[in-house]
């Protein structure tokens, strides 16, 4: 017993000690730095944040005062569609700061529209924001004009009466998709071969697409013009999908032969392999 008594009070001097104290003082020290650093920086944080919104979001000077709007379609063609367009950003001109503007957000919004390819925004201080526009471009109508419906190159639909100007695109007909499912800012895979086919031809200046009919196993019905010699023939061509370039160059060999042999039968199928079948 006597010796556990012993111990007791040795540990008691040991936590006692001058050394012990000054250990303990020593951490409390730090704690309580560490505890007025932290403190510090939170009120540097807090008085950045309130310094940033002064100078910057809540400065007058950076209200936005206007919005310079550059595109090579519908969005650029009057002050109604820019309006328009400024509504549907939710951009309050003579309210909104220009730093609180959401460009990324912007951008994005922009890129789900039917008609935009792409979007570019861009910041000019004091109080302008400056938003750049790629529209898509119309290449078909999809089925008859009064649809409303065009489509891109890479068969994305838009409503023609909301995309750059366009006249004298070929018709494109046949489609397999209801017409309720086709809407603005929808991809038809299903028009894909038509629209190569017509990327094709703008290395073809003599042919002009008409009509295109989509027919079984993407087989395409082709109603275009050959022009030649100041004058415009009537050519009615069934085409299997493939590579459009070689069989638009065989159309117009076999063409150009069939008129030099005054062959006036304006009926062409190309479905035969390795053959091109005429008829009336």
């Amino acid at each position: 017993m006597a010796g556990a008594v012993r111990k007791s009070k040795n540990q008691n001097a040991a936590v006692n000690s001058p050394a012990a104290v000054q250990e303990r003082k020593k951490l409390r020290r730090g704690i309580i730095l560490l505890l007025s650093l932290a403190v510090v920086l939170l009120l540097a944080a807090l008085l950045f944040h309130w310094l940033h919104r002064c100078w910057f979001e809540k400065n007058i000077r950076f209200t936005v005062r206007e919005i310079a709007i550059e595109s090579n379609g519908f969005w650029g063609t009057s002050a109604e569609t820019k309006l328009a367009l400024i509504s549907k950003l939710n951009i309050n001109i003579g309210k909104n700061n220009i730093f609180e503007l959401d460009l990324k957000k912007m951008r994005l919004d922009l890129r789900s529209f039917a008609n935009v390819a792409d979007a570019q925004l861009e910041i000019k201080l004091p109080d302008q924001l400056h938003i750049a526009i790629e529209e898509r471009i119309p290449r078909a109508v999809i089925g008859s004009s009064s649809f409303h419906r065009v489509a891109d190159a890479n068969g994305v639909i838009m409503d023609s009466r909301q995309c750059m100007k366009h006249s004298d695109l070929p018709s494109i007909i046949g489609l397999q998709t209801p017409q309720q499912e086709i809407k603005p800012g929808v991809m038809l895979r299903e028009l894909h071969p038509a629209m190569a086919l017509l990327m094709a031809m703008e290395r073809f200046p003599v042919f002009k697409a008409e009509v295109i009919k989509i027919g079984r196993n993407n087989e395409l019905v082709l109603t275009l013009k050959y022009l030649r010699h100041n004058r415009q023939l009537t050519y009615y061509v069934t085409m299997p999908a493939g590579d459009f370039p070689q069989q638009l160059t065989i159309l117009s060999s076999v063409i150009e032969e069939a008129l030099r042999q005054r062959n006036t039968m304006n009926v062409l199928n190309m479905s035969f392999e390795g053959k091109v079948v005429f008829s009336r």
